[in-house]
């Protein structure tokens, strides 16, 4: 467990954040509070993982960087200590030590007796699934089928079968490994024939797409049995323990990946890819990815990768929020797609709104936040390394949506505004939107250019959105 938050994107952004500072002190309490609250989650399992180090240390920690990352790791608590000393925040100071010393000592261990918890012993992660007592497969999730004790790695399991191991250690493709199942059909999506969704789980669809591209995709979750969504901050909910999401991507109408992302009991997400067989009736865990998969140029994203934009969110999970799922259902026919107006119904919200979320504006002004808001806000939002570098908030605010458009927060950040933030090669436009000049606007210049140092998004995608220059032209066009 103390490696999913040595590993966890958001202890690291805990730091990075300090380092570079908050808006107020209201923020960065708040931030305080969640590390502090993991710390403390994290204590009482440090001496049960000290001998045998699971997967994830190997991963990010492998013996000949480990000292690396755990420098790296001091250096930024360090620097985090002194700029909460600075806001008087003395609290966390304890916790933000006790994240270096974890640091050393997560990579300082070497041993692994063949009766701990980790990959290979009684179960993938826990006695009730691979993440713990409500883990993946644990009783809040509705089974055992993933990680209990007739599942991977379990007394009963697989039979020895190779594949469903072969994700929780090093291999010939790399260092990276995953506590979560190394075959599709142990994560409970689908039913024995991997076509059939099994029970609780829910088709969604973002109503502003992320753009990968041109990739068809298709997105389900599972939220384990008597829990709800806390959605006290409308604009970012928190999710219950052992919710699972997953995505599929398809090319030319063939199952390529599925990703899955899995809460822990520690509040830390765990994330995979798999690759589909070529006859479609499995998929394999793949953590270190894999280039150009199953003959086609879609890349599957390693772990590393996973995390770099789902860790950008307070709780990683992208595309299901309430201004994501204010739309119509996109097969009115299935009834067990999930909307906001169906979670409302369900009583499945802890503070649910009256309505769903209407974003105002002409059309074009709809295209144009709702693009940035699906693309570009998991790095551009106040959590985010995006934001950290450039102070550029890109997105939607439900407080926002009953003002004019010319108030939204993504607006002001945007026309007639400087870019905050330069990296290596400086192109040619100095503002982030020139009214009625897309050649000469940073944001336009940088969506359109691939393969740059500055070249936006700088992740996830290869290829130009015809559908976003569109909605980007249109828009600054329209501010003449």
């Amino acid at each position: 467990m103390f490696t999913e938050l040595l590993c966890w994107s958001k202890a690291r952004g805990t730091a990075n954040s300090a380092v570079l500072g908050l808006k107020n002190r209201h923020r960065h309490q708040k931030k305080v509070n969640q590390f502090f609250k993991l710390m403390n989650e994290l204590s009482p399992h440090l001496l049960r993982e000290r001998y045998a180090a699971p997967p994830s240390v190997k991963s990010m920690c492998p013996q000949s960087t480990c000292f690396l990352q755990s420098s790296w790791l001091n250096f930024h608590t360090i620097m985090a200590i002194a700029t909460l000393r600075l806001q008087g925040v003395r609290k966390s100071l304890i916790g933000a030590g006790m994240l270096g010393v974890v640091g050393a000592f997560a990579c300082g261990t070497n041993g692994e007796p063949p009766d701990s918890p980790g990959s290979g012993g009684a179960s993938s992660g826990g006695a009730a699934g691979s993440g713990g007592e409500m883990g993946s497969g644990g009783a809040a999730s509705g089974g055992d089928a993933s990680g209990g004790e007739s599942a991977t790695g379990g007394q009963d399991g697989t039979g020895g079968d190779p594949a469903a191991e072969a994700c929780h250690a090093a291999s010939d493709a790399g260092e990276l490994t995953t506590r979560l199942p190394c075959l599709l059909s142990e994560t409970g999506l689908y039913q024995a024939d991997m076509t059939t969704l099994a029970d609780g789980v829910h088709p969604f669809s973002p109503q502003f797409p992320l753009w990968t591209d041109s990739a068809a995709k298709k997105r389900w979750i599972s939220l384990p049995a008597n829990t709800k969504i806390d959605s006290t901050d409308m604009d970012e909910w928190v999710f219950p323990v052992g919710t699972r999401l997953w995505k599929e991507f398809a090319r030319d109408g063939v199952r390529v990946e599925t990703r899955l992302i899995e809460k822990q009991e520690s509040g830390a997400w765990r994330l995979v890819a798999y690759q589909w067989r070529e006859d479609q009736t499995e998929a394999d865990a793949v953590p270190n990815g894999v280039s150009n998969a199953s003959g086609t140029e879609h890349d599957v994203p390693d772990v590393d990768a996973c995390g770099q934009c789902h860790g950008e969110r307070p709780d990683n999970v992208l595309g299901f929020s309430a201004l994501q799922l204010s739309r119509e259902p996109a097969d009115p026919n299935d009834t067990t797609e999930w909307t906001l107006q169906r979670l409302i119904d369900a009583e499945l919200l802890t503070t649910p709104p009256n309505a769903p979320f209407t974003v105002p504006g002409t059309e074009t002004e709809q295209q144009f936040f709702g693009y940035v808001h699906g693309n570009c806000s998991h790095c551009h939002n106040p959590e985010g390394t995006g934001f950290e570098k450039t102070g550029l908030d890109l997105g939607l605010k439900i407080a926002e949506l009953d003002g004019p458009v010319e108030e939204f927060t993504a607006y002001l950040g945007l026309v007639n505004e400087p870019i905050g933030w330069v990296d290596g090669t400086r192109p040619d436009a100095t503002v982030r939107v020139v009214p009625g000049s897309p050649e000469t606007s940073a944001l336009y210049q940088r969506f359109m250019t691939k393969g740059q140092q500055w070249s936006m998004p700088p992740i996830g995608t290869e290829l130009l959105d015809p559908a976003g220059q569109t909605a980007i032209e249109a828009f600054i066009n329209s501010l003449e």
